[in-house]
């Protein structure tokens, strides 16, 4: 269970909510923001008293949830696709980081919520990746360039977060199956050449 100590991480909670189900854009706006999370302005005035104070305390939060669902997935050994499917139950985190994604470049305070994934529960999905399509014997650049090729491929197909489900995690596996058998084939008849 996940334990918010304080008023200020509960609300950043919603608000990370929010980010995940519509994105960035709000996060400057105290006024849209509020009403979006349905705790009053001067509240929300009160214990963050700029975006940078909302970001700081948002990246606690989502770091938090991160280490719970990893710990779950390390502890019950998930493989992965049992891995893919869990993402349904880590929407919010997930929907996260797939908005820093998007934004990232643009501004350097979304990078650390990317990089904490990647340190972390991302490189325990690419073991499993690994794993999943017998890849030991590649060497690490195709490794790498194919679990990003994997990446992209999921962040752009994820779709939104209103429609996240079993269903859509079920098809977007079965569509990289064959992405990733795709690329395969393509290296081994590209190093058989």
């Amino acid at each position: 269970m996940i334990i918010y100590e304080t008023k200020s991480e509960l609300i950043a909670r919603k608000i990370l909510v929010h980010i995940a189900q519509y994105g960035i854009s709000d996060l400057a706006s105290f006024s849209k923001l509020s009403k979006s999370i349905e705790v009053g302005r001067s509240l929300l005035y009160f214990y963050f008293k700029s975006e940078v104070e909302i970001i700081d305390t948002l990246y606690q939060v989502f770091v938090k949830e991160v280490d719970y669902h990893f710990e779950y997935i390390k502890e019950r050994q998930f493989n992965f696709d049992e891995y893919l499917n869990y993402l349904v139950d880590m929407k919010v985190p997930y929907f996260m980081v797939v908005e820093c994604m998007k934004v990232y470049q643009q501004r350097d305070e979304f990078k650390a919520f990317v990089d904490y994934v990647a340190k972390g529960i991302d490189h325990y999905s690419q073991q499993m990746f690994i794993k999943k399509y017998q890849l030991e014997h590649m060497s690490q650049e195709r490794l790498d360039y194919m679990y990003n090729s994997l990446r992209s491929y999921w962040f752009e197909r994820s779709g939104h977060f209103k429609e996240w489900n079993y269903a859509k995690v079920s098809q977007l596996r079965d569509d990289l199956d064959e992405y990733i058998l795709g690329l395969k084939d393509d290296f081994s008849s590209s190093s058989s050449s």
